[in-house]
């Protein structure tokens, strides 16, 4: 499990700054309308 758990971390950090960064850009999108 250790081998296996480190790589699911990264990947939900990669997807959680995923997420913010589509939450900014829509914020950012709804602003100029």
């Amino acid at each position: 499990m250790g081998t296996f758990r480190e790589p699911l971390q990264v990947l939900h950090s990669s997807l959680a700054q995923l997420h913010l960064g589509l939450q900014q850009r829509s914020t950012q999108t709804a602003e100029f309308h």
